[in-house]
């Protein structure tokens, strides 16, 4: 029985290290930039967000399932990031708390968009509906990813790249007005 136990824990063990490889080599990389831990989890979070979210997109041939599926996992998200940094975050949070609940409002804001486009696919001409999605989706990662980066991070260049994002949602509006006229 002894045996079983320490070659499970060794098996464990590699499959472990394997896993955490690629992160540890992240934080190594992230570090000699001088950058912190919590910096670094927040930045490996953001490609772990868009990597899922393509795999939404690639695993579902319906688009409005598509879109319900990834504002699901985008409001499982704001909630859970929300949350995180209500409670875990408040000593890191002191000076920037504010830029963080921005991202956050933003956040949710655009969820509860992608929520309506998919609800009322069928008065978007699909054209529209798709430029409308694409273009809150990547609003909502621009915007409030990097609102959130820069509250947890403050590295200011960030917040150069926030005005993009806020011109992705804001015209992911104008297309849905558009989509709406042009369909009978």
């Amino acid at each position: 029985m002894e045996s079983f136990y320490y070659y499970t824990s060794v098996l464990f063990n590699k499959r472990f290290n394997i896993i955490c490889f690629a992160p540890l080599f992240l934080f190594d990389f992230f570090s000699s930039l001088g950058l912190s831990k919590i910096s670094s989890y927040s930045i490996i979070l953001f490609f772990v967000v868009l990597l899922i979210s393509f795999l939404i997109h690639y695993f579902n041939s319906n688009f409005r399932i598509k879109i319900l599926r990834i504002a699901s996992f985008l409001g499982l998200l704001a909630v859970l990031l929300g949350a995180f940094g209500a409670h875990g975050l408040k000593e890191i949070l002191i000076n920037t708390n504010h830029i963080y609940k921005t991202a956050s409002f933003y956040h949710f804001t655009s969820v509860f968009l992608m929520f309506f486009m998919a609800l009322l696919d069928n008065y978007l001409d699909y054209k529209y509906l798709k430029i409308s999605f694409l273009l809150c989706f990547f609003g909502v990662i621009i915007f409030s990813g990097s609102l959130y980066l820069l509250s947890i991070t403050n590295i200011k260049i960030l917040g150069a790249i926030t005005p993009i994002g806020g011109l992705f949602l804001a015209f992911s509006f104008i297309s849905m007005f558009v989509g709406f006229k042009l369909k009978s």
